[in-house]
C-alpha cells in the first residue's frame, strides 16, 4: 500500500478550452515548441496523470511528450503519448504512470500531429507519496514522422485472432512494465462491431509468447468513447526483446478493421 498527496496541476484555460487544459499546438508530423504546463512543482512527485484532449471535430492523430526543465532545456520523461479524434468529435485520452520529478521543477508539453492545423489541450496532475523508483516512459511502435502508431490487422475472419505484427524488433532498454493504448489506424478510419481484444507477445517470429492477453479496445477518437491507456502492467521486458501484437474483432471490412497500437515501456 502507498499513500498519495495532490501536488500540483497545470492551470486549465477554462474560458478558451472549457476546462480541458493548456492549449499546445503541434507541428505537422514533427514536434512543435515546448509549452509550459506547471511553472514550479510544489513537492516531489512520484506519480503523473496526463490528460490529452484533441481538438474536436477534426479527424487526426496526435502525440504528446512531457518534459521537465527550464525553457530551452526541457528533457522528455514521457514520450509520444498517443491520442486521436474524428469528425464526430473527441474525448480525452488519459495516462497514469510513475515518475520522478523533484520539487521546484518546470513541466512542459510538446505535440506532433497528422493535421496541419489544430491543437491539443493538455493537463498534467502530479502526486507525491511512497510510489518511487521509476524514471520515465518510452513509446514503442510509434512513427513520429508520419504521426502513426503500429497498424494491427485482425484479418478477414470475425472474432478470430489475426497474424502477429511486429511492434518493435529490439527494445532499447529494460522495462519494468508496459502500458497498452489502441487507437486510430494510419488512415484514421478504425471501427468495430464487437468489442475486440489484443494480445501482446515477446519472442522471435513464429515463437511469440503472450505476456498480456486479450486487452480490450474501443473505437478510439469517436465522440462516444474516451480512450485511455491501460494501467501499468508489471511484466518485465528485458532490453533487446522483440515485441509483437495480434488482434481480433467483429468488423471484417478491409481498412476499417485495422487498429493502431501504441505501447509504453516504464523504466527505472
Amino acid at each position: 500500500m502507498f499513500g498519495l498527496e495532490l501536488c500540483n496541476a497545470s492551470s486549465p484555460n477554462a474560458s478558451a478550452n472549457s476546462g480541458k487544459g493548456t492549449s499546445v499546438t503541434g507541428g505537422h508530423n514533427a514536434y512543435g515548441s515546448w509549452v509550459q504546463l506547471v511553472a514550479s512543482t510544489a513537492i516531489d512527485a512520484c506519480l503523473m496523470c496526463v490528460r490529452i484532449w484533441p481538438t474536436s471535430n477534426s479527424s487526426f492523430r496526435t502525440f504528446t511528450s512531457i518534459g521537465v526543465g527550464s525553457g530551452g532545456n526541457e528533457v522528455a520523461i514521457a514520450t509520444d503519448l498517443y491520442a486521436s479524434s474524428s469528425t464526430a468529435g473527441s474525448n480525452y485520452t488519459e495516462y497514469w504512470f510513475p515518475c520522478s520529478i523533484p520539487a521546484g521543477s518546470r513541466v512542459s508539453a510538446q505535440c506532433c500531429q497528422s493535421a496541419t492545423t489544430d491543437a491539443n489541450n493538455v493537463t498534467v496532475i502530479l502526486y507525491d507519496g511512497t510510489f518511487e523508483g521509476f524514471s520515465g516512459v518510452d513509446s514503442i511502435g510509434v512513427t513520429i514522422g508520419s504521426s502513426i502508431a503500429t497498424d494491427i490487422d485482425p484479418g478477414s475472419s470475425a472474432n478470430t485472432k489475426g497474424a502477429w505484427t511486429q511492434v518493435i524488433a529490439s527494445t532499447p532498454r529494460d522495462y519494468c512494465g508496459l502500458m497498452v493504448l489502441p487507437g486510430q489506424n494510419s488512415t484514421n478510419n478504425f471501427a468495430y462491431t464487437n468489442p475486440g481484444g489484443i494480445d501482446i507477445a515477446i519472442g522471435g517470429s513464429g515463437s511469440e509468447q503472450i505476456i498480456i492477453p486479450d486487452m480490450g479496445m474501443v473505437a478510439a477518437g469517436l465522440a462516444t468513447n474516451a480512450n485511455s491507456a491501460t494501467p501499468l502492467i508489471m511484466t518485465p521486458v528485458p532490453a533487446g526483446t522483440r515485441i509483437a501484437a495480434r488482434a481480433q474483432q467483429g468488423n471484417t471490412t478491409s481498412g476499417t478493421r485495422v487498429v493502431g497500437l501504441a505501447l509504453y515501456g516504464v523504466y527505472q
